[in-house]
Parts: C-alpha cells; sequence; structure tokens
C-alpha cells in the first residue's frame, strides 16, 4: 500500500490556525491533526477554545491552546511566541480569523468598520510579521484564507470585501519582498460555506447578530468541501485557488467584464431592498 503524501507531508509539522474554535479553522485543525500534526489553536473565548482543544487532543497528537484576540499586534506576538516556547518551530501559519459586518457604510459605527479591519486583514498581518522569522528557518507556508468578496465589492458587506481583497494585496507583496526566503504564501478565495449555528456577524453599531439568510443566491457549500482543498493547497504549495463553480464564475467574470459584474450585484441589491 502506498504512502499517502500527505500524511507524508503534515505529520509532525507545527501548524498555527487562527479562529480555530469552530468552522473551517477547527475542521482543518482535526484534519490535520489525524494526519499526525502537532496544532496550534486559537480563539477569543476560552470557554469554546478549551472545548476545541479537547476535541482536537482526542487525535492524539499535541495540541496547544492559545487564548488571544489577533486584532491585538501584541496578542499575535504572544501567539507565536507561545508557539515557539512549546514547540520549538513553525511550519505552517493558516490565517482564517475573520469576522463579517452587515451594513451600509454610512451608517455604521467607525470603531466596528475599525474592528473588521483590525481582525481580518491586520490580525493577518501582524501574526505573520510575527512568525516569518521562524517560517524562513522550516521554509514554510503562510495561508491567508480570503473570499470570492475580494473580487468585487459587496453591498452591505463593504469593510469585510476590502479586507479580503488587502489580503491578497498583501500575499502579492510578500511574494516579492521575501522572494529568496522559501516561505510560500498562499491565498484560499472561499465563497459562501456553512458554518456553526452560533456563528455572528457584527451589525452596524458593533452588536452581534445571527448571520443574516440570503435568499436567492447559490447554496453554501459543505466545510467538508473546503478543507481538503486548502490541504492540497499547503501541500503543493499553490499561489492562490478560487473555490467553487460559482467562484470561478465570479473571478472570470470579475476579470473580463467587470461592468456585468456590477449590474448583476446592483440588480440582486435593489431587489433586496424593494
Amino acid at each position: 500500500m502506498r504512502p499517502d503524501p500527505e500524511e507524508l507531508f503534515f505529520k509532525d509539522k507545527v501548524i498555527v490556525i487562527t479562529g480555530s474554535t469552530m468552522g473551517i479553522g477547527l475542521r482543518l485543525a482535526n484534519e490535520l491533526s489525524a494526519i499526525g500534526a502537532q496544532i496550534v489553536l486559537n480563539g477569543r473565548n476560552p470557554e469554546r477554545l478549551d472545548k476545541a482543544a479537547a476535541q482536537v487532543r482526542n487525535n492524539g497528537t499535541p495540541v496547544l491552546a492559545v487564548a488571544c484576540d489577533v486584532s491585538k499586534p501584541e496578542d499575535c506576538r504572544q501567539l507565536i511566541a507561545s508557539t515557539m516556547e512549546n514547540f520549538g518551530r513553525i511550519d505552517i501559519l493558516i490565517n482564517n480569523a475573520g469576522v463579517n459586518m452587515w451594513g451600509n457604510v454610512e451608517d455604521s459605527d467607525a470603531q466596528t468598520l475599525r474592528r473588521v479591519m483590525d481582525i481580518n486583514f491586520f490580525g493577518a498581518l501582524w501574526t505573520t510579521q510575527a512568525a516569518m522569522p521562524y517560517l524562513r528557518k522550516t521554509k514554510g507556508t503562510v495561508l491567508f484564507i480570503s473570499s470570492v468578496a475580494a473580487f468585487h465589492g459587496l453591498p452591505q458587506n463593504a469593510v469585510y470585501s476590502a479586507s479580503k481583497r488587502a489580503l491578497a494585496s498583501l500575499a502579492e507583496s510578500l511574494r516579492i519582498e521575501q522572494y529568496d526566503s522559501g516561505i510560500h504564501f498562499g491565498v484560499a478565495f472561499i465563497g459562501l460555506t456553512e458554518t456553526d449555528k452560533e456563528k455572528t456577524v457584527l451589525d452596524q453599531n458593533g452588536g452581534l447578530i445571527p448571520r443574516p439568510e440570503v435568499t436567492g443566491g447559490p447554496r453554501p457549500q459543505p466545510i467538508g468541501a473546503v478543507t481538503p482543498l486548502l490541504r492540497r493547497m499547503i501541500l503543493l504549495r499553490q499561489q492562490q485557488r478560487v473555490f467553487s463553480g460559482i467562484g470561478l464564475l465570479h473571478y472570470w467574470v470579475n476579470r473580463i467584464a467587470p461592468g456585468i459584474a456590477h449590474l448583476v450585484l446592483l440588480a440582486n441589491f435593489k431587489k433586496r431592498n424593494s
């Protein structure tokens, strides 16, 4: 029986996953630990973090849980420092932590707009910055979890869209700045994906609300269809990947005929608000 290339590659790798107490982050942690990886979990809620750590430890590989808020640069540095103290190395950093906000820009609170950028963009930037000296030693990977919302700004999700587009630009810049480092920088453009029922988004005043249901669009893809492709991206050191057929259509329409994408989004927005 031929050995599984993923098991050979990920076995004993030290993998930091931000925002890993639910959804894609937790699913990845479970899958990677099941094939021998050593996992560093992260989240802001200590109770939820402990629950996630207990679940991942059932796979039999070492797990470190670090409670911190990636919107704070000092917490990002502490996440990486704790990883080095416990494992002595970092092979892969998956910048998965993120938050969405639902509301019109004009009516939104300035601190809420800033918080979305601090978590989605600066959280990834500060964690990557802190990890790069150690990733250079292992010639490791930084994977940014972006969104198809990066291709064209979505109404009522403006700052979320901007933050996800910024991640793509950050990765492009880092590939040039770090061209001789051996570090792989990948960007995953993920579409609408099933998530935990308790998943919330910010409203325009910073309050937490259930993720709004958008009718008439594509059905969310299951998490189980997303995480194997993320593992594949890391294994093959792919620079970018667009997830789902709808995502690819969105990507190419915005490249070839962005005016059409604008008209489609405008029509849907008018329909929702009529």
